[in-house]
């Protein structure tokens, strides 16, 4: 977390109110043909990030307002096999399965289409890298507020 030295009472309160959040990233190479495709090891990558992000969330989220769930967003960045940009993909929220080498893949091509206008037919693509965000709830200067309107009704 970076704050500057002498912010201003506007980002002090954006500061407060920006939603607990943590990525975590891992490395690993995959192509997204059928016969390279390996799902178990994308879920088991997603596992290992779930735990890594989800203890930060949920170590200041329990200061704050313990019991409410936090959002996942999956993504993966993937490019044609040999170049250097990356382009991100949102995955679904759940485990990969072998056919989800299908979905990436049209994915990908969708995304990279948009950026440089069409995508390359037939060339080879691979995920380089698998990234998952945690977000808390999003709101911690209204938490009070919630707990007063919860007391006032009890």
């Amino acid at each position: 977390v970076l704050i500057p030295p002498d912010a201003s009472v506007g980002s002090a309160v954006g500061f407060l109110s920006a939603p607990l959040a943590f990525e975590a990233v891992r490395s690993q190479p995959m192509a997204l043909d059928a016969s390279e495709f390996k799902p178990r090891v994308a879920n088991e990558i997603f596992r290992s990030l779930w735990h890594e992000t989800i203890s930060v969330v949920a170590a200041g989220a329990a200061r704050w307002k313990p019991g409410r769930p936090a959002k996942e967003r999956r993504r993966a960045y993937g490019r044609y096999r040999g170049q250097g940009h990356e382009v991100a993909l949102d995955l679904p929220n759940r485990d990969l399965e072998p056919e989800d080498a299908d979905l990436l893949r049209r994915s990908f091509e969708e995304a990279y289409a948009a950026i440089f206008s069409r995508p390359v037919p037939g060339a080879a693509v691979e995920v380089r890298t698998w990234a998952l965000e945690v977000v808390g709830d999003s709101d911690p200067l209204a938490w009070p507020r919630e707990r007063a309107a919860v007391a006032a009704a009890a």
